[in-house]
């Protein structure tokens, strides 16, 4: 599948595992207790602010 558009979607309790987030765009969703792990970060941005520098920013204290 190289393109799926979900809209007005319940993905509670969702899990995905190895799929290809590049270029992707998420909006308007509610990330409450939403959680990314072993993923790479490069590029991907909240807001405008690059993740990988506010990571950097938190572990420096």
């Amino acid at each position: 599948m190289e393109s799926l558009s979900l809209h007005n979607a319940n993905l509670t309790r969702s899990r995905i595992d190895n799929v290809n987030f590049s270029d992707a765009v998420v909006t308007n969703c509610n990330l409450t207790g939403f959680a990314i792990l072993n993923c790479g970060l490069e590029g991907m941005t909240i807001d405008g602010i690059a993740v990988t520098d506010l990571l950097k920013k938190w572990h420096e204290g």
